[in-house]
């Protein structure tokens, strides 16, 4: 679900990142915040990535199912950002069970394609389940992660708010 995805890496880490909002340890946010700096991201970019708005109901999704009707499918490579954005939105919605769910799912069949439709579904349940795993293991601590150790502290000198929004 995570090592042999075909996914780009960069992607895998702005969802994991992106949805570990959603999990009650601060653990997996902490430490795929750290990846994605070690891939490159800056904390700033970071920071505006947790920040967004979660998509909580189906108005929040209809830019992004625009952007992925208004591309032709399935992916022959992976999309511009826009296209990336909007991947993660209905991906992040799927993730959270939304109302009119099999929109989300149908549109994202689409786009991905037969091929990479599968692994993000992969991905999703993967992802669940590492926050379930963190959840019953509360002893487990940021601190302890190689990734923290290199990284958290790079990040948050570029970017003072991500280490308070990482805080609380």
């Amino acid at each position: 679900a995570w090592v042999q995805n075909p996914l780009p890496i960069l992607f895998k880490q702005k969802l994991a990142a992106y949805l570990a909002r959603f999990c009650p340890s601060p653990y997996c946010l902490v430490v795929h915040s750290c990846a994605l700096h070690a891939l490159g991201l800056k904390g700033d970019e970071i920071l505006a990535l947790l920040q967004r708005c979660a998509p909580r109901e189906a108005a929040h999704l209809e830019g992004p199912l625009k952007v992925l009707a208004s591309h032709p499918g399935p992916l022959k490579s992976w999309p511009a950002p826009e296209v990336e954005e909007a991947i993660l939105q209905c991906a992040a919605a799927v993730y959270l069970d939304l109302p009119h769910i099999s929109n989300y799912r149908t549109e994202l069949h689409r786009s991905l394609g037969p091929a990479l439709y599968p692994n993000l579904l992969a991905l999703l349940a993967y992802v669940r389940t590492r926050h379930y795993w963190v959840e019953a293991h509360p002893g487990i601590a940021p601190a302890a992660d190689r990734l923290v150790h290199e990284h958290l502290g790079g990040m948050t000198q570029e970017a003072p708010m991500l280490g308070q929004f990482l805080n609380e």
